[in-house]
C-alpha cells in the first residue's frame, strides 16, 4: 500500500471511530426505562441531526399520509404497530405540511 493509500485508510478509520464514539455518546444518555423506545429514537434523531443538519429534517414518532390521506393501512395493528419510528425529510422539500396530532406527527 502506498503512503497516499495509507493516509486515505487512516482518514476513513478516524471517521468511523468518530461516528462510533458519537453514536455511543447519544445512545448512552440517560433514559427513562419505562419509555426506552422513545429515548432510543431521540438518541438516533440527535445523532442523525448532528451529521445531516441542513440536508434532512429528522422527526420521530411520525405517521406518513399519502394523497388519499390514508394513514394506518401500512401497519399491522394486531401486532401493535401504529407509527414509523424515524422519518427523514429533505430540508428543501416543499410544501412541508406537518400536523401535530396528540403525541404523533403525521408528515
Amino acid at each position: 500500500m502506498t503512503s497516499k493509500e495509507e493516509e486515505i485508510v487512516s482518514l476513513f478509520e478516524g471517521i468511523q471511530k468518530q461516528l462510533n464514539h458519537d453514536w455511543e455518546k447519544f445512545r448512552d444518555q440517560h433514559h427513562n426505562p419505562s419509555n426506552k423506545g422513545a429515548s432510543y429514537e431521540q438518541a438516533l434523531e440527535n445523532f442523525l441531526t448532528k451529521y445531516y443538519r441542513g440536508v434532512y429534517e429528522i422527526q420521530t414518532q411520525s405517521v406518513i399520509i399519502d394523497e388519499n390521506l390514508d394513514v394506518f393501512d401500512v401497519f399491522d395493528t394486531s401486532r401493535g404497530e401504529h407509527e414509523i419510528d424515524l422519518v427523514g425529510l429533505f430540508e428543501s422539500a416543499r410544501p412541508r405540511i406537518v400536523f401535530d396530532v396528540g403525541d404523533m406527527m403525521p408528515c
